[in-house]
Formats: structure tokens, sequence, C-alpha cells
């Protein structure tokens, strides 16, 4: 089985996207500008920091409420009464100076949970449920420590998936329009599978190797290179093999079964193109 933890967190170092993309509102040319974090303390809060501003200023929020200030004053902040996308702009007499949107939730981070698949525990699911649900932001999710983060836009309802070997795995989801972040922590305890393979680097980058480890009964085992190709191995035992070369760079889930349907199988995720080798065999650093 396969269990999960998860612990929200406030991301306010993160440089994403300034709120929702809106093409009527382009970014300021001159040299003032106006960026926005997250209210530490108010859920529904947020910091608007001029830069380059000489002089008072009026901070307009975007739901009727304003803001007076003046050059040296410390950044200035909100707080909403409702969830939504809002336009602040900052102005200086009648002249607007910058603009720039922020989008609130309820929520200090974002709503998504992570699970295991109902029919394989090595496969992690996350569902997203931000609401309002009209308001489908841009998530940068990063599904291992160190790896590269994916991009992605997830109206409520949407459920991304990512494949694990057993252990310990952390998730960071950023939503880059609230510029909040939630930790996910994810245990991962391998089930018996049958059959089971282990997923390796073929005779290249862009190739890979499908090695049998755990074959209850000799017969066909079907494997599944996540692309829309599929290979037979006939007859499988311990140790059968099956190669298959992928024609693009992206994540693949592959899945290996027997042909008759018998049992659910496993699967692994590979990353394509697999690390480059150097001249001694190894995968560099």
């Amino acid at each position: 089985m396969s269990r999960t933890a998860t612990r929200p967190a406030t991301d306010t170092d993160a440089e994403p996207v300034d709120g929702a993309p809106d093409p009527a509102i382009p970014p300021a040319e001159d040299a003032a500008a106006l960026r926005w974090v997250p209210k530490a303390i108010a859920e529904l809060g947020v910091v608007a920091v001029p830069t380059n501003v000489v002089g008072e200023f009026t901070m307009d929020w975007g739901d009727s409420k304003r803001t007076d200030s003046s050059a040296g004053a410390p950044p200035v902040s909100h707080a909403y009464a409702s969830a939504g996308a809002y336009t602040v702009t900052l102005t200086q007499g009648d002249a607007i100076v910058a603009k720039t949107q922020v989008v609130i939730r309820a929520g200090k981070g974002p709503a998504v949970t992570a699970a295991p698949a109902a029919d394989n525990p090595n496969i992690i699911e996350l569902t997203f449920a931000d609401d309002p649900a009209e308001i489908a932001s841009q998530y940068a999710i990063t599904w291992n420590v160190g790896g590269v983060a994916e991009v992605v836009f997830a109206p409520k309802g949407t459920v991304l998936s990512h494949g694990y070997t057993a252990g310990d795995h952390v998730i960071v989801v950023r939503d880059l329009y609230t510029r909040r972040a939630v930790r996910l922590e994810v245990t991962v305890v391998d089930a018996t599978f049958d059959p089971d393979f282990s997923a390796t680097q073929g005779e290249n980058t862009m190739t890979a190797l499908v090695t049998l480890t755990a074959v209850a009964t000799v017969k066909d085992v079907l494997v599944d290179w996540g692309d829309g190709q599929q290979s037979t191995v006939a007859a499988a035992e311990v140790g059968g093999k099956a190669t298959h070369a992928y024609a693009a760079n992206d994540t693949y889930i592959i899945q290996v079964v027997y042909a008759d349907g018998s049992t659910d199988g496993s699967a692994r995720t590979v990353t394509i193109p697999f690390p480059a080798r150097d001249g001694r065999g190894s995968n560099r650093p």
C-alpha cells in the first residue's frame, strides 16, 4: 500500500508570472514597477511593492479600496473580502504609473491532494480543487527534489499522475498566479507485482530497455511504452527483455501486464532522453 502526507507552505521567494495573464494590461514600459507577494498571515491578503517610485502615491486594489502612501514607506498591504482576480493600480496624481494583476484564493496554498492510483500504488495522482473554479491557475510541479518543474494549467478537477519507486518522495506544487505553494510528502511502499520489471537506458539515450524481474507464470507479456506503441515478450520468463526507441523527448509511463489480462501488472516512469553517459559508461553528475 501507499500513504501520503501533506504540509502547506507559503512560497514568497518564487518569481513566477504576475497574476493571471491579461493582454489588456501590458508590462510597465518605464522604470517604475509593481510586484506583489502573498501576505504571510491573512489568507486573502496581498503585499504590493512599488519600486523606483518617488513621492506620494495611491494604490488602487481593484475592489473599490485604496491606500495612500509616500515614498520611502514600507510596502503596502491589503486584505480582500473574497477570492478572485483583481487589478492593482499604482497612481501618482492622475497618472497611472504601473499595473499588475493578482489572483486571490481562500486557502494559504494550492488546493491539491496526493493519493495512490486505485490500480497501482506506485502511481501517485494529484487532484486539483482550487476554488473558484473559473480561475484556472498555472502551476509549476516538481515531482522530485532537484527535478525540473512541469508547468501546467489545472482547472478544478484536473488529475495528474507520476510513477515512483518505493521510498520517500517530495512533490512541490506552486501556484504561479497566487504565488503560494504546497509541499506533499509521499511515502510509497511497493506492492507485489506480477509481472514486474526494471526500466533502464537501452543502446542510446532515446531507447528504453525493459527487463522482467518477476514472472509467476510463463506466458506472453505485453509491454505498453506509454507513447501508443506496444511490444510482446512471448513465453516470458525472468530476465526477458524488450526495447523501444522513443521519437520525442517526454516523460512516459511504461506498463507491463500479461497479454491475457490476468493481473494488473506493474508500471514505471522514464524520462526521455536518458542522461548522457561519459566515456567510462557512468552517468555524468
